[in-house]
Parts: structure tokens; C-alpha cells; sequence
């Protein structure tokens, strides 16, 4: 016989385990997604669980987070937030299904893209710490 008080521990750490990034990888294996170093200023997503997180070194990170929130809510939480913390919104195109912005801080951008996949939302982060050097082409 299985005890309720023995397995609550454990469906815990199973789901704070998804929550920080383990997922699938080849094979049947599993991998640890690890968040690269952020801004202070960069607000990510909230009760979000992070799915990828590509560090592109100097051009910057690309990170794709699942949340339960609607496309339309996930995209309004995120722009109060960015907003809140001295982003300047640049452009914005809201589509039927899926939101896309820019942000701009300084030399720093960011994209947001908010989607419907299934019963969650997803939503890409992709930041540029610094001007884009059209010449160095794509290094990711």
C-alpha cells in the first residue's frame, strides 16, 4: 500500500523538476536545460516552465516557455512587465492565434512571440544584449 503522505514529496519535486527545465532528449535520455545568465532588467514569464534556453554568447539567448495563460494574457502580463521595468514597446503584430512584439532599452532589444500550442502557450524570449553586427552572420 502506497501512502498519500509518501508521494506527495515526490509528485513535488516530479513537477518542480519540469518546472526548472528537465525535458526529453534523444534517445529516450534525459537533459537538463539550464537559464542562462539574464539582465537584472529582463522579465521573463510568470509561472512559466522553461522548454529550451539556446545562449548565443555575444548575440544574445533565444528561451521558449510553456504557461497555461491564453496567447492574448501571456502577451499583456509580459508587455506590463517589460514595461514596468523601462522597456520601449517598438513594434507589436496581433494575429488571430499568436501576439509578436519588440522591445527596445538602449542598445538591448528583446522579441516576444506568444502562441497557442495545444491547451498551453508558448512564449519566446529572444534578446540582443548589444547592437547586431550584420557581418558576423549567424554563429547559433
Amino acid at each position: 500500500m502506497v501512502r498519500w503522505k509518501t508521494m506527495v514529496p515526490l509528485v513535488v519535486l516530479a513537477i518542480a523538476v519540469g518546472a526548472v527545465g528537465f525535458g526529453s532528449g534523444t534517445g529516450g535520455s534525459i537533459r537538463r536545460i539550464s537559464l542562462p545568465a539574464l539582465p537584472q532588467d529582463l522579465p521573463l514569464p510568470e509561472a512559466g516552465a522553461l522548454r529550451t534556453a539556446r545562449d548565443l554568447g555575444s548575440r544574445g539567448l533565444n528561451l521558449v516557455f510553456e504557461v497555461e495563460a491564453a496567447p492574448p494574457e501571456a502577451a499583456k502580463r509580459l508587455r506590463s512587465r517589460l514595461e514596468a521595468a523601462g522597456w520601449s514597446l517598438l513594434s507589436d503584430i496581433v494575429l488571430e492565434k499568436a501576439d509578436f512584439a519588440s522591445y527596445r532599452k538602449g542598445e538591448r532589444s528583446v522579441a516576444v512571440g506568444v502562441s497557442r500550442s495545444g491547451n498551453l502557450s508558448l512564449v519566446s524570449v529572444a534578446y540582443l544584449g548589444g547592437p547586431y553586427n550584420e557581418w558576423e552572420g549567424d554563429r547559433g
